[in-house]
């Protein structure tokens, strides 16, 4: 009795440590998906544009819970319909290499200027930890590059198109077909009534020869001379009937078969005139199209060439106690929708306690490798106010030429000497002074965010993560 009282309580205790193991486990599950919710940001992964009719933009979640999500967009930036295979191929640590087509049905079907988006796609969710996962500033990320390739196009519009012009040559043809048998038709007729006619002269010419010979039978006595005359006068009538009758037959076929090609003829020559209008048309909007991506590239490369490199000045060469940069990097100009540019905050290069200041070098390594492409150091302003209003004028210029703004964050190097010499009383070194500052428009131009993940964006602007936090 004893040793089974015991081994149910030993029983009781078993169950009772399973229990708290699994709502331990729940504890740490939840836990882990709230961190996840909490500290979950989209961020931007660079891609080349390889084909202006579209745009191909990913994000990455970051490695929070465990895993790392990757969402696609693919956007038509065409007034055609389209269906695509966009093959991808992603490298990862820990999940290695990764190749997929997007798409449920591994093709991306695109309507008129619309956009692909993940709801139309697999989930694509990559597993990994710390230990093989790469260091990303306070968390990790599994990301390690990203390529892509268009293997197919498919220009749905055009093969409508194609299918429309066949259908109606089809029906043109047929049109061309009861033509002629209509014309057909009416030669028969006019054959049958040409025959006819001729059958009748010859009957009528039988049937006065007859009456000639019974004539002549019973009337032994020869006809006059007024007599022969007046039959020959009638059968000279009927003849002249009949090659009347023949001659209006073979002008009204004539006519018919004129007016049937003349129609054909204005037909074939109004399908023609049609096709050169719409090729010239379509030339016409390409050399407009080509005209206008002239014009954007120009004044992209001028809003930078406006905003030249320079460098950090010697204390010696300036006395000012803080001056201001701000640093901006760009890829393609010349693409027509995959142009981006990366552009920091403004920061302040100020004086140590020794007097002396930054070098350039230093500025430029530590800022290496923010981004994609080359950095170009930008400056020097004098007052805060200076820095932030020329970069707002280049933002809001960029962005009415559709380039792609993405921001990072710079801390800079901040002066700990105390000067007595203020810099609002100093002349700009490059540029106006401004005292309306421009209105930054802070939204991302890539449309890849949601709008919650925007509103967060502006509402935490000092908290964004698009570049890495140099101390």
């Amino acid at each position: 009795m004893k040793t089974s009282h015991l081994n149910f309580h030993k029983k009781e205790i078993h169950f009772n440590l399973q229990l708290s193991n699994c709502l331990l486990y729940l504890f740490f599950i939840t836990s882990s998906l709230l961190s996840f919710s909490a500290r979950a940001q989209r961020i931007g992964i660079p891609i080349e544009q390889t084909n202006s009719n579209f745009t191909i933009s990913a994000v990455r979640t970051g490695l929070s819970s465990g895993y790392e999500s990757y969402l696609f967009y693919v956007q038509n930036n065409t007034s055609r319909e389209y269906k695509i295979v966009v093959h991808i191929d992603l490298e990862l640590a820990c999940e290695g290499a990764k190749s997929f087509n997007l798409g449920v049905n591994n093709v991306v079907h695109l309507r008129a200027n619309e956009r692909f988006t993940p709801s139309k796609d697999y989930v694509h969710n990559y597993f990994g930890n710390k230990d093989c996962a790469i260091a990303e500033g306070k968390s990790y990320t599994l990301f390690k590059s990203l390529h892509y390739t268009i293997t197919s196009v498919v220009d749905v519009t055009k093969e409508n198109e194609e299918k429309a012009a066949k259908k109606n040559a089809e029906q043109e043809q047929k049109k061309i077909e009861e033509q002629r048998k209509n014309a057909e038709q009416i030669r028969k007729q006019q054959e049958y009534q040409q025959s006819s006619a001729k059958q009748q002269i010859q009957q009528n010419t039988v049937t006065q020869q007859v009456q000639y010979q019974t004539g002549r039978e019973y009337q032994p006595a020869q006809k006059s001379p007024a007599e022969q005359q007046a039959q020959y006068q009638q059968k000279l009538a009927v003849e002249r009937a009949y090659n009347a009758q023949r001659e209006e037959t073979i002008n009204k076929g004539i006519s018919d078969m004129t007016n049937l090609i003349s129609d054909y003829v204005q037909q074939n020559r109004a399908d023609k005139e049609r096709q050169e209008a719409l090729q010239e048309q379509r030339e016409a909007e390409q050399q407009e199209r080509q005209y206008q991506l002239y014009l954007k590239t120009s004044s992209r490369i001028n809003a930078f060439a406006a905003l030249p490199a320079k460098d950090i000045p010697l204390a010696s060469q300036e006395k000012a106690a803080s001056i201001y940069y701000f640093i901006y990097s760009y890829n393609d100009l010349g693409s027509e929708y995959g142009a981006a540019a990366y552009i920091s905050n403004v920061f302040e290069i100020g004086k140590y306690n020794d007097g002396t200041r930054a070098y350039t070098a230093t500025i430029k390594n530590e800022t290496a490798g923010l981004t994609p492409y080359a950095e170009t150091l930008h400056g020097y302003y004098y007052t805060l106010k200076q820095a932030e209003q020329k970069r707002s004028e280049l933002i809001n210029s960029l962005q009415i030429y559709g380039v792609t703004i993405n921001n990072l964050l710079y801390k800079g190097k901040p002066g700990t000497a105390t000067v007595s010499q203020t810099a609002e009383n100093q002349e700009p070194n490059y540029g106006n002074i401004i005292e309306k500052p421009a209105k930054i428009d802070m939204r991302p131009t890539n449309g890849t965010a949601p709008k919650n993940e925007v509103d967060k964006f502006i509402q935490k602007q000092s908290k964004k993560n698009y570049g890495t936090i140099i101390e």
